[in-house]
């Protein structure tokens, strides 16, 4: 099993508890009746933690329901709640976590009798509070599933998920995959904003050539630049890694090794021959590219373009690596499934560290050089722990790890991600990031603009 279909537990779980599948039938909604006279009875929510995101980013074009209330149309998708103001016929803002919604991927939005919006997740009940516009939660017992339908109406190659008639004759089209539309007149017109990120999925960050660049496990590569988020060029759509270099951007997909001198064109690097790729690590002083697949270690000399690559077939016996990483000294560790992590010991020769020789686990899912021959292991159901080193981690963490990094500003600081949230490791403690888009998180990186957090339902940006 590769690091990309683990990273797709989370997902299939999610849309089995959330039944909102793209051929889902779409939803017949009505304008709510006004109700502006009737207390609000909804508690004030706590407010926003000073610890949180300063921004949250999504993609909303997957619509689930949607509901009128006066002029404002109530869109709930898989990237948050929206807003449109109906008369002008425009986007006013988004609800996320920042909003103290639990999560984005929202099953259902509706109108109180009070005159309340209420929204739905897959474990949660939330309503929002008029005055401070954010939303008190409550935790449901049962998750309820509904039965699946056929869709017989698409718009562009999308099904329509929910659709409203308003007063004046206009038709409210929400899509699974290409967001909101209006119907006026025979008209088609689309009023999701453009400019969002590929994919809610991210698996991987970088920072190369004065942009951004996002790794999404289903949507391919998207780029952020001047403050607005694009689809890179790329091809191939399910992408394990991006990693910069000073040789150029390369980018791990399921289709093979793709690099880009530019930014702009990116091209199959044929010096690797295997398609489906894990992961990649950067040697800056040696300029050596390391790119793992499922059973090979491939060694790119990038100082030297004509060179051919050094590969190893099953290096220490394992036929399942998941990740790759190398210390400041140059010590290469690989990840795997089966023989939990292998250290390099000469040309040749490989350490294996797992079950057999006493340690918790031979199912690792990342791996952390920390100098020295020693490192972190993560680990799927048994957390993080060490090799040939004490570990810094001491608080309790989600046993199931997803991610391992370092803060390239401040390298005694350590990046989990855990199936169950995120935690940074320093030498003043344990912090965990709260207000996260959804607690799978597959990848942290510390960029210029601020610490990125790419998760299973967004991204998030913490200063």
């Amino acid at each position: 099993m590769t690091k990309s279909r683990i990273c797709a537990l989370c997902v299939a779980w999610m849309e089995i508890l959330n039944c909102r599948a793209e051929a889902a039938p779409a939803r017949a909604s009505e304008p709510a009746p006004s109700t502006a006279t009737i207390p609000a009875p909804t508690p004030e929510p706590p407010p926003a933690p000073t610890d949180g995101p300063s921004a949250v980013y999504s993609n909303t074009t997957h619509v689930e329901a949607m509901v009128a209330q006066g002029n404002s149309l109530w869109v709930a998708t898989r990237g948050g709640l929206e807003e449109y103001d109906m008369a002008h016929r425009n986007y006013r803002r988004m609800y996320s976590t920042r909003d103290g919604l639990p999560s984005l991927f929202l099953d259902n939005v509706t109108i109180t009798k009070h005159g309340l919006v209420s929204v739905t997740t897959v474990h949660h009940d939330c309503t929002m509070h008029e005055p401070s516009r954010r939303f008190s939660c409550t935790k449901r017992q049962s998750v309820w599933v509904a039965a699946r339908g056929e869709v017989r109406e698409r718009i562009e190659g999308a099904p329509i998920t929910a659709r409203l008639k308003s007063g004046d004759g206009n038709e409210w089209l929400g899509t699974a995959g290409l967001g909101l539309w209006l119907r006026s007149r025979g008209t088609l017109q689309r009023l999701t904003p453009r400019g969002q990120i590929a994919s809610n999925h991210v698996v991987a960050i970088s920072e190369w050539n004065g942009a951004s660049w996002f790794a999404t496990f289903d949507r391919g590569l998207a780029r952020r630049h001047d403050g607005r988020f694009s689809e890179a060029l790329l091809g191939p759509r399910m992408l394990n890694d991006v990693m910069a270099t000073n040789a150029g951007l390369f980018v791990a997909t399921s289709e093979g090794l793709y690099t880009s001198l530019d930014g702009e064109s990116f091209h199959h690097d044929r010096r690797v021959t295997e398609r489906s790729i894990s992961d990649l690590a950067y040697d800056p002083r040696k300029q050596i590219l390391y790119v793992t697949a499922t059973n090979s270690l491939w060694e790119i000399p990038l100082a030297q373009p004509r060179a051919h690559p050094r590969v190893m077939y099953q290096p220490g016996g394992s036929r399942s690596l998941q990740a790759v990483d190398v210390s400041p000294e140059g010590t290469l560790f690989l990840a795997s499934e089966d023989r939990g992590v292998l250290r390099r010991d000469g040309r040749n020769r490989y350490i294996g560290y797992d079950r057999l020789s006493g340690h918790p686990s031979s199912w690792a899912t990342d791996v952390l050089a920390l100098g020295g021959g020693a490192a972190l292991v993560g680990s799927l159901r048994h957390g993080v722990y060490s090799i040939d080193g004490q570990s810094p981690v001491t608080a309790t963490i989600d046993p199931w790890i997803l991610f391992l990094g370092r803060d390239e500003q401040d390298p005694e600081t350590v990046f989990i991600g855990t199936q169950g949230g995120a935690l940074l490791v320093g030498a003043g403690g344990s912090r965990p990031l709260v207000g996260l888009p959804n607690p799978c998180v597959h990848t942290i990186a510390r960029l210029t603009s601020g610490l990125w957090v790419g998760t299973e339902g967004g991204l998030a940006v913490y200063q």
